[in-house]
């Protein structure tokens, strides 16, 4: 893993996973809240929810290529 932090290249997948996960975390969380507003306004709009769903899942697409790309570095090395 050190090998990681010194290695530009991989540094940056690294920050590129970081971010990936954070808009994943993001994205499921506003999918949530505009649940729960909807609900509670008793109209479910199930297509805005599942934007923000679509969203998370190619966030979270993207992390995991990114994870592919960071175990296939440290494996080669």
């Amino acid at each position: 893993m050190e090998r990681l932090r010194g290695a530009p290249a991989l540094a940056e997948f690294r920050n590129d996973l970081e971010d990936a996960l954070v808009d994943v975390a993001a994205h499921a969380v506003q999918a949530l809240i505009k649940l729960r507003e909807q609900r509670e306004s008793g109209s479910v709009d199930v297509a805005s929810v599942g934007e923000n769903l679509d969203i998370a899942l190619t966030a979270l697409r993207a992390a995991e290529l990114t994870t592919a790309v960071l175990r296939s570095a440290t494996v080669a090395s």
